[in-house]
């Protein structure tokens, strides 16, 4: 019994460690800018640093917790890199420069002021 628990606790260890891998990875892969998929492995690692966090005692679990706690913060920073990056890019579609448009300036503010 207890070696079926030691088993499957190295497997979420080394899958906890996979999943951080393959999201420093994908950074690097993305020419060192965030994105969504470092987040979803960010995201996987976390989840189950908590599950070992639940089933460790002492020095282990507090080890757990702060792995953890590193990848709430790191999840953190990356949403809101991909945040910033997506407003940017919604405002440079939304706001054409103007030599793009071909509005008159008085027509604008005949339909504005009727």
């Amino acid at each position: 019994m207890e070696s079926k628990f030691n088993e499957n606790y190295r497997k979420k260890e080394n899958l906890s460690r996979e999943y951080r891998n393959s999201a420093r990875k994908c950074k690097e892969e993305n020419d060192n800018q965030h994105c969504e998929q470092e987040c979803r492995y960010l995201q996987m690692a976390a989840d189950l640093e908590y599950e070992l966090t639940q089933i460790s005692i002492g020095a282990a679990r507090d080890r757990h917790e702060r792995i953890k706690n590193e990848l709430d913060i790191e999840i953190m920073q990356v949403r809101k890199a991909i945040s910033k990056a997506n407003a940017a890019e919604k405002a440079k579609m939304s706001n054409p420069s103007s030599s793009d448009t071909n509005h008159d300036d008085g027509a604008k503010k005949a339909l504005y002021n009727f």
